[in-house]
């Protein structure tokens, strides 16, 4: 029979008693080393057997869980059991450090505790260490009753936290844990449990302007387009108003009601005004007043009227017309122009309201005027 030489290598060779190392053995025939003995290699770790292998062109690996070790140096063996018709047996040992994790502890918050279905809440979950030093690293498992939800990594800045944004489609409850798996240094641990409501969504809407602010010279009007958007099924009509204290202006909405079940548009128009040229009353009468009597003494000249009784005829007819306010002969009324001011310079809100039974929105439109 051919003598046998057996190695062992372990990697790691320094593990958590949470962790694990893969063992690998190689026999050799120290005889004829053309020749690859076969058969069954047994693992032990101190006395106590922990795995066989077959040799494999004359290897074989296993994987070697923590909790074979105690804490501090552990002799692995590798024993072949040698071939009855070939091979005689032989062993060899390598050491393994192990090391008892440091304790974790795991929080979970939640952004909410009730929430509608289709929103969303986020999930923080913070590790620690009991020991009070160093930073856990890995990923964080959350769920859902059980049900694995997400997974995500644990940040190394600062703090070891771990973040999640979920929705729910059903409504319910549902109680909230997060996981957290360990690392080379750190053990596992299992977070406290946080309860979710998740309700069906009240039937809204919202409503929003396309431009929120234009600036505009005196006499002209800025647009914006109003648009309804609803939410949780909501099919009312929304009716729709406009202030807004411009002077000499005005604000309106294109539409007075629409139908809220689907998005729509309505245009949001604010109206300035620009200076005009006025004709003052007192003016236009008395310039009717001698235009009357101009034509009278015309006429009384050319008809041969006597002055006195033209005289008369005409301060009559002025005082008739001036108290009337009609124009004098020839339609003269002009005279005594003025400037009527239109918007001033500034900035005016106008404020777009949309009202369905007890819901009410309103958006601001800034209109600043320029002169």
């Amino acid at each position: 029979m051919d003598s046998t030489a057996t190695a062992i290598s372990a990697d790691p060779t320094s593990i958590l008693t949470s962790g694990s190392t893969m063992v690998t053995a190689t026999v050799t025939d120290t005889i004829s080393p053309q020749f690859l003995p076969t058969g069954t290699v047994l693992f032990t770790v101190g006395p106590l057997s922990v795995r066989t292998c077959q040799l494999s062109a004359g290897s074989c690996t296993a994987v070697l869980p923590g909790s074979f070790f105690v804490a501090g140096a552990n002799t692995v063996t590798a024993t072949y059991e040698g071939n009855t018709d070939a091979y005689t047996g032989s062993e060899a040992s390598a050491s393994v450090t192990a090391s008892n994790p440091l304790s974790t502890t795991i929080t979970l918050a939640a952004s909410a505790n009730s929430i509608t279905t289709g929103t969303n809440v986020t999930l923080t979950a913070n590790v620690a260490s009991t020991s009070g030093s160093g930073l856990p690293t890995g990923n964080v498992t959350f769920y859902s009753n059980g049900a694995t939800i997400g997974t995500s990594p644990l940040s190394s800045t600062g703090a070891a936290t771990a973040t999640l944004t979920t929705s729910f489609s059903s409504t319910g409850s549902t109680s909230l844990t997060a996981a957290y798996r360990g690392d080379a240094t750190y053990s596992a641990s299992t977070s406290n449990t946080v309860p979710l409501t998740i309700t069906a969504p009240v039937p809204s809407f919202t409503i929003s302007l396309n431009s929120t602010a234009q600036s505009i010279g005196a006499g002209s009007s800025a647009n914006s387009t109003i648009t309804v958007t609803p939410s949780g099924g909501f099919a009312g009509t929304v009716s729709f108003s406009c202030s807004a204290t411009i002077p000499s202006g005005s604000c309106s909405v294109s539409s007075s009601t629409m139908p809220g079940s689907s998005s729509a548009t309505a245009t949001l128009t604010v109206q300035t005004a620009g200076t005009q040229a006025a004709i003052s009353t007192t003016s236009r009468i008395y310039r009717a007043g001698f235009g009357w009597l101009g034509c009278i003494a015309l006429g009384a000249l050319l008809f041969g009227v006597r002055r006195r009784y033209m005289l008369a005829a005409g301060l009559g007819l002025f005082l008739v017309f001036a108290a009337l306010g009609i124009s004098g002969c020839g339609g003269s009324n002009g005279g005594g122009n003025h400037q009527t001011s239109g918007t001033p310079a500034g900035t005016y809100p106008a404020i777009a309201t949309a009202t369905s039974g007890s819901i009410t929105q309103t958006a601001i439109f800034s209109v600043t005027v320029t002169n």
